[in-house]
């Protein structure tokens, strides 16, 4: 594979990146927490009347629970991606 064939598929694997999405709740989706394929926040969304001590508690763990989800979606997403392009 080429120069140029190796940059047309990273920025084929770019745009597939930014077009995947996550969007993980808390348990009584008090929290909702949307993510992109970079595992970046595009979306945070907290019940107005939820206490403090009680926020910082769903942040974490719906946070961690959104990483966690978005990682294995780009990466099971990338395997298919290099399967389809013949890539090892």
């Amino acid at each position: 594979m080429d120069i140029a064939q190796q940059q047309e598929l990273q920025k084929q694997w770019l745009e597939i990146q930014r077009g995947i999405t996550e969007t993980v709740n808390s348990e009584n989706e008090e929290v909702s927490i949307t993510f992109n394929g970079f595992v970046e926040i595009i979306s945070l969304k907290i019940k107005p009347d939820l206490e403090l001590d009680k926020i910082e508690e769903l942040l974490t763990t719906t946070l961690n629970k959104g990483i966690k989800s978005v990682s294995q979606k780009a990466q099971n997403t990338f395997l298919l991606f290099q399967k389809q392009h013949g890539i090892h």
